[in-house]
């Protein structure tokens, strides 16, 4: 028997993802985009404000630290070119009128950007809210994809700090 098959022998639903398909005249124009700057101008594109409702603060990502944050949003369906990403330095860059949701990543940026003193563990999981150029937005700390490739038994608390933000916009 298939894992699935044992599944659905318990009474257990299983959900498959599916990617959704883009309009042609989209992948078009994304694809001819793309094809039109060179590597390093992608880079510069992949974090420039007013794409998406999401900005994500995350500091020091790279390597494996990096791929996981990739396949974290993959798994919102996004990528680095549908969102806002910058580091705690940049709070300032954030564009104001695209961002709907804000997602925190570290256990050290509630002190840093909300200038509070309550655990993380205490923090994580509600939603906070966080004043940018004279605008309220609402912020959702999570680990940092670094923590979690350490410690994969929080990868589900961090799913679900994802989920909570994603309602936020939605």
């Amino acid at each position: 028997m298939s894992h699935d098959e044992y599944l659905q022998e318990m009474g257990i639903s299983t959900w498959h993802l599916r990617q959704g398909e883009m309009p042609q005249a989209q992948v078009a124009q994304n694809s001819t985009t793309a094809a039109q700057l060179d590597p390093v101008q992608q880079d510069v594109k992949s974090n420039t404000p007013g794409l998406s409702p999401w900005v994500f603060i995350v500091d020091d990502l790279t390597g494996d630290a990096a791929l996981l944050f990739e396949r974290i949003l993959a798994s919102l369906y996004l990528t680095r070119s549908d969102i806002q990403c910058l580091s705690s330095q940049q709070m300032n860059q954030i564009d104001i009128q695209s961002a709907g949701v804000v997602v925190a990543m570290g256990s050290l940026l509630p002190k840093k950007l909300l200038q509070i003193d309550e655990a993380f563990e205490e923090i994580r999981g509600t939603v906070e809210s966080v004043e940018i150029s004279g605008h309220e937005l609402p912020i959702v700390f999570t680990d940092h994809p670094a923590h979690l490739l350490k410690h994969a038994q929080d990868k589900a608390k961090t799913w679900q700090d994802l989920i909570l933000a994603r309602s936020l916009i939605i």
